[in-house]
């Protein structure tokens, strides 16, 4: 080879080795873009936050861990829909010998007054008295007995404009645990439950 075919190559490879590293560079910008993307905090998400942080918390009550879930009311939802709102929804330990009806009064009288509170009552019901026949027996079938109210569970919701929180202490006598749910901007479409 003679010395302009070796200037020739040179060129050549040092250009190929650029025109290598800038795509390289390339694909790392979009690679730390997409990454951004995806794990940045939706405004919802911080707006829940906001709302948890500024919400009165049971005494002694530690975090034991934090959610947050996309939601989307609208009909034709695919996967890629993008999200309608978003919930964060965080659990709590309580000090041992804290009951449900502790945790409940506590939340009935502690948020500030601008929080409007709703309380709805489920009744918890024990159906009994259907037993299958022996085998190889006949049976007349005879309606069973009412279902007889064994408990109730109680949960308590606070609404200040589309912002909404509700408690959920059905956990605290089983494992000592009670979740706080917030949702800054609430808009199921009808939707007429509590508050």
């Amino acid at each position: 080879m003679g010395v302009g075919t070796e200037r020739l190559v040179s060129i050549a490879t040092t250009r190929g080795r650029l025109v290598a590293l800038s795509m390289l560079a390339v694909l790392a910008l979009a690679a730390a873009a997409l990454f951004a993307w995806c794990t940045r905090t939706p405004p919802e998400v911080r707006a829940n936050e906001a709302i948890l942080a500024a919400f009165p918390l049971y005494p002694g009550a530690v975090e034991v861990e934090r959610h947050h879930s996309a939601y989307n009311f609208r009909d034709g939802v695919t996967f890629y829909s993008p999200a309608q709102g978003w919930s964060t929804r965080v659990t709590y330990r309580v000090p041992p010998g804290t009951t449900e009806e502790d945790v409940r009064a506590f939340y009935e009288t502690a948020p500030d007054p601008s929080w409007r509170r709703e309380t709805e009552v489920t009744p918890i019901l024990e159906l009994s008295g259907a037993t299958p026949p022996p085998p190889g027996r006949s049976v007349t079938v005879t309606p069973p007995p009412p279902p007889v109210k064994v408990g109730e569970v109680v949960h308590l919701s606070f609404c200040r404009g589309d912002a909404r929180v509700g408690l959920d202490t059905l956990n605290v006598e089983q494992n000592g645990q009670f979740d706080l749910g917030a949702d800054a901007s609430y808009a199921e479409p009808g939707y007429r439950g509590p508050c």
